[in-house]
């Protein structure tokens, strides 16, 4: 089959574009020719050391000195503009750490000790779900303070969705989310949520649940109780057969809107796979300057981000989606681009679904 007429590479080629046009916005100084090799190497050296690439890899390595972290967020931004424009939007919020070994702890949070330290660097990322899937933003955090960025990351969100005309009806976050002030935070802005409660917020009441027997999506619930909590939320407690299911929302709920709830919030995970394919082709390198580290983390999430995005329209693996814009780049500084299609794949209609799921309207 021909170039032309393989309509996977056509994709492709429409995806290879796009991420020309932002690499422009984050290489401001570099012409054209330069910023596709910048691209083509950094496709090469997925999942592995730039350092591996020889030469190569040391030019695009002394390019990053010119880079600022707030283009390649502004890039990711632009990347993902159109995907809000949809009827329906769920989006997932959640940590990410990768451990750093840096003698200089700036631009670094305290993390979990894994591998032999106890910093990384922590991105807070807001990632849209279901058929078509992407990230919209992705912040770096200094200090993992949750309620300070969880505000931050929220009114950010709240002004881009008021942007676009659409308005935030309800949250769904993980039980990292369940901070007092995280909750007053909601509850005074008059927004509904789920956010899974902790075992000290509910362990004391266990004996007061109410015997129920409803059966909702093939699971059986036998307890419930609802309880006002001192953040001015509501914490529910639902027993489904052995099983144990808390969550706080705004407003006190019926069993069966509780229910209900619980089921929705089981869409809420895939966040963490979109996470490790992002490990699988994260570029690596071995540089002492952090600042440098971030911006090729940053980077990563762009290039993963565009296979998300096309990959939701067009099957194909990373590491195929990978090679294929390896050999597009190639073409296109031999100058034997073909002319393609002005409509972006960015602007085929989306779903979008939910670790912090949020539903607009």
């Amino acid at each position: 089959m021909t170039r032309t007429g393989n309509p996977t590479r056509t994709y492709v080629r429409s995806a290879f574009k796009n991420l020309l046009s932002l690499f422009s916005l984050i290489f401001l100084s570099l012409p054209d020719e330069k910023v596709k090799k910048m691209l083509r190497t950094l496709l090469k050296a997925r999942g592995r050391y730039l350092s591996e690439l020889g030469n190569e890899g040391k030019y695009t390595l002394n390019a990053l000195n010119s880079v600022k972290a707030e283009n390649v967020i502004n890039a990711i931004e632009e990347q993902a503009k159109k995907l809000l424009k949809v009827r329906d939007k769920r989006v997932a919020v959640d940590f990410h750490a990768i451990p750093q070994y840096h003698k200089s702890k700036n631009l670094l949070a305290r993390i979990k000790p894994t591998k032999g330290t106890t910093y990384g660097l922590v991105q807070i990322a807001i990632y849209l779900m279901g058929r078509v899937k992407g990230f919209i933003s992705v912040q770096p955090v200094t200090e993992k303070n949750v309620t300070k960025n969880f505000k931050e990351i929220f009114t950010n969100l709240e002004r881009q969705v008021k942007e676009l005309g659409f308005k935030l009806t309800i949250v769904f976050a993980d039980r990292e989310f369940a901070v007092n002030e995280v909750l007053s935070f909601l509850v005074e802005r008059g927004v509904d949520f789920v956010i899974a409660a902790r075992l000290n917020m509910y362990k004391n009441y266990l004996k007061e649940l109410e015997e129920i027997n409803v059966t909702y999506a093939g699971v059986t619930y036998t307890g419930f109780l609802v309880k006002r909590h001192r953040s001015g939320a509501y914490l529910v407690i639902l027993r489904e057969e052995d099983r144990l299911v808390s969550f706080l929302v705004r407003s006190r709920v019926s069993e069966y809107e509780a229910i209900f709830l619980a089921e929705m919030y089981r869409r809420r995970w895939g966040i963490e796979s979109a996470f490790r394919s992002l490990e699988g082709f994260r570029i690596r390198t071995r540089t002492c300057d952090v600042r440098k580290e971030l911006v090729i983390v940053l980077i990563s999430y762009l290039i993963v981000n565009a296979w998300f995005i096309l990959s939701s329209r067009r099957r194909i693996k990373l590491r195929e989606f990978a090679d294929e814009m390896i050999s597009l780049s190639s073409t296109e500084m031999r100058g034997e681009g073909s002319p393609t299609s002005s409509k972006s794949y960015l602007d085929y209609p989306v779903c979008l679904y939910t670790r912090l799921l949020v539903y607009l309207n």
